[in-house]
């Protein structure tokens, strides 16, 4: 019901989920605070906020993700953060991501003063289990310091050098 869709403050979603899925989310979920995607697969879906300007999502705080599907093949994880102002935490629990936050910090890492980022964002988790975090050598897919702290696992071995945005 419309009733219980303004209360529901954290989900788990277990499955595939496309743009449209997060769409209704962003839509109908306006009180979702907690949103976990570590047993979801993204299909296509690469923005944690498809509507952004016009429904800036203003509640969602915590994140964990999962899988990127473009395809019918798991590639690397790139979601974008932007449009999400009180995002707090993010947590990865696979191999090969990176961040996408260009409302933040451009390519060259310098901030941009957007207010369409997340000015919250503060942790970073890499979830115990990941063993590589790398990305393509595009340097625009960096994950760029926007986190005051990063939380490692154990079990991670390799490190691209140039993850966070440095060459």
């Amino acid at each position: 019901t419309l009733e219980e869709q303004r209360s529901v403050t954290s989900l788990k979603i277990i499955g595939e989920v496309n743009n449209t899925d997060m769409r209704f989310i962003n839509t109908y979920l306006r009180s979702l605070e907690v949103l976990d995607l570590s047993e979801a697969v993204l299909k296509d879906a690469s923005t944690l906020n498809p509507l952004k300007s016009t429904a800036i999502n203003r509640t969602l705080r915590h994140v964990t993700l999962g899988s990127y599907m473009s395809g019918d093949a798991i590639a690397d994880l790139s979601v974008n953060i932007s449009y999400c102002l009180a995002l707090e935490t993010l947590t990865l629990t696979t191999n090969h991501a990176c961040i996408a936050n260009s409302s933040l910090y451009d390519t060259s890492g310098n901030k941009t003063g957007s207010v369409t980022g997340s000015p919250y964002l503060s942790r970073l988790i890499i979830a115990e289990g990941v063993t590589e975090l790398k990305i393509s050598t595009d340097p625009s897919r960096a994950i760029y310091c926007v986190f005051p702290t990063v939380e490692f696992p154990s079990t991670l071995e390799k490190v691209d050098y140039y993850l966070f945005g440095f060459y």
